[in-house]
């Protein structure tokens, strides 16, 4: 089964090009306040909590999550429930144990944070390779999915409706700057939960749902109806391994917090405090938009297996698509492309300013000093370079276009929250344990499965028979090796004298205690505030241990 319209689709056209419209008006105004490149990349550090709260929302609930989530339930049904409760409790992580050091350090991207915590322009060019390689595989996903967008609208086949598609998002984004990308999330957050919730209601009030307005709750009356048509959607949550939830721990929630367009996030609030106030608004919002997109995928699989659907997995992706068409009409329909439109320009957009700050701020920037008007120049350029590579790797997609987003989640996880999390919280943590760690870690997340990331990585031995199903996630590798390398390699060079003298110790102390808001006169020299080694020795030892087991 497919779902192609002939023709073009005139709702949906006013929907989504009126959106668009109403992008560039906000990125044209939110330019002329663009005086420097802090303004470009931070919003110059302004946004209030309410505006930030959406704006994440955009860039959380992407494009993936409007088409992916219902896709993915179709395919790994209830499991994905355990997945998207993995990101929020990342999101909460890091509101605790990163918003405050990160915004402190005023530092822009992963890579910024790694360079100056650790004082290691090595280490900074790893981590932006790994940045713009993560970036770019959390894009390839979105990239798809405009391209379905400009599929149903205009009629066309997928490589047109790539391209088409895809440069406009590129050229908006290029164009707006993180101040436009900023304000605009908000506006696209909103979009996404009106155009979540309205359609659902419709969707389950049709499917019998017994109480269709609140719909996250009012669909359990359908559930006798799954256990019938298809008794595996809850059992197969019990025929998953411990690996498999161990994995996910280690891939997705520790993978949230590291993931580089959502540290951006907490550099463009006004305070600390209200930064952290926009990001728990923020998550009460994406909780909502997840168990919407439960009752969508719930109510796809129902459809598909009562009426006897054979839908092909490269199609599972315009599910949520199909419902609304076949069950609401074309009201629903163009609703559902506006959100996906805004859930899928925001969530390039997040992704194309941290490959731009990359490229620009930490890698050329870090060669060569450049003036505030080479900064803004070169941005722009970078990220629209960026968006066209984004767009020709997306020719070739994977099956499910969340299948690219979930690893690119694991690479991060692999290379970014041991640093992040050592390195705030331990002052032992130094530049070769961090550079060991993000390589090692870095290695495992990108050989094992990497193939469901992209069809072309067919050099990569498979630990799962499907998509992340119930056999481990790679993260149950990748992440605990990632610490123990970085946590025994720093403690055994802090004690080499030789490689001791070449850690600025005196320095980086200090910086761990300012992260934390320590002011300058209660910061002292011979400070054991942070400085123990035996939580860190037991963290690692705790992830050998479970690093062991993932191989057993």
């Amino acid at each position: 089964m497919g779902f192609e319209r002939e023709g073009l689709f005139i709702p949906g056209i006013i929907s989504v090009f009126g959106s668009i419209i109403l992008f560039i008006i906000v990125g044209i105004m939110a330019q002329r306040a663009t005086k420097s490149s802090g303004d470009y990349y931070m919003a110059g550090a302004s946004v209030g909590p309410v505006v930030n709260a959406f704006a994440i929302v955009s860039s959380y609930l992407s494009l993936a999550t409007f088409i992916g989530f219902t896709a993915f339930i179709w395919g790994i049904q209830s499991l994905l429930a355990i997945m998207s409760q993995a990101w929020m409790i990342g999101y909460g992580i890091m509101i605790i144990a990163f918003s405050g050091p990160i915004r402190r350090l005023g530092t822009y991207t992963a890579a910024g944070y790694i360079s100056e915590r650790f004082q290691t322009n090595t280490g900074r060019l790893i981590s932006v390779i790994f940045m713009i390689f993560i970036m770019i595989m959390y894009a390839v996903s979105q990239m798809k999915g405009i391209a379905h967008i400009f599929e149903l609208m205009l009629g066309l086949s997928y490589i047109p409706a790539l391209f088409i598609g895809g440069l406009i998002v590129v050229v908006y984004v290029a164009f707006g700057g993180m101040y436009g990308v900023t304000w605009n999330q908000a506006f696209q957050g909103f979009i996404c939960v009106v155009a979540m919730t309205l359609p659902v209601m419709a969707i389950a009030k049709v499917m019998g749902a017994s109480l269709w307005i609140i719909p996250f709750w009012g669909y359990g009356n359908m559930t006798e109806g799954m256990v019938q048509a298809f008794p595996k959607f809850f059992s197969i949550l019990y025929a998953a391994s411990p690996k498999w939830y161990i994995g996910v721990l280690f891939s997705m929630t520790f993978g949230t917090m590291s993931v580089p367009h959502y540290l951006s996030r907490v550099a463009s609030a006004k305070t600390i405090a209200e930064g952290r106030k926009g990001f728990l608004l923020g998550l009460i919002m994406i909780g909502l938009v997840n168990v919407l997109t439960f009752v969508t995928g719930f109510a796809g699989v129902i459809y598909t297996q009562t009426q006897g659907i054979a839908l092909k997995a490269v199609q599972a992706d315009k599910l949520l698509f199909i419902l609304s068409d076949v069950f609401v009409g074309n009201w629903a329909l163009a609703l559902i492309l506006a959100g996906a439109i805004a859930a899928g320009m925001s969530t390039i957009a997040g992704a194309l300013m941290v490959i731009g700050t990359g490229i620009a701020h930490d890698i050329i920037g870090g060669i060569k000093e450049l003036t505030e008007k080479q900064k803004k120049i070169l941005a722009p350029i970078t990220i629209f370079i960026a968006g066209v590579a984004i767009i020709f790797v997306t020719i070739n997609p994977p099956t499910f276009a969340l299948a690219s987003v979930i690893w690119a989640i694991i690479v991060s996880a692999s290379v970014f929250t041991a640093p992040l999390i050592m390195g705030v919280w331990w002052k032992g943590a130094n530049k070769y344990g961090v550079i060991a760690g993000m390589l090692v870690g870095g290695f495992f997340s990108l050989v094992f499965n990497a193939k469901f990331a992209h069809p072309s990585f067919t050099w990569s031995p498979t630990l799962a028979v499907a998509p992340y199903g119930p056999t481990p996630f790679p993260g149950v590798l990748s992440v605990p090796i990632s610490f123990v390398v970085l946590i025994f390699v720093s403690m055994i060079t802090n004690r080499i004298p030789a490689l001791a003298a070449k850690i600025p110790r005196e320095k980086t102390d200090k910086m761990v205690e300012f992260m934390h808001g320590w002011p300058d006169h209660a910061i002292r020299k011979d400070s054991t505030r942070y400085a123990s080694d035996t939580g860190p020795a037991i963290i690692g030892i705790i992830m050998l241990a479970l690093f062991i087991f993932a191989l057993v």
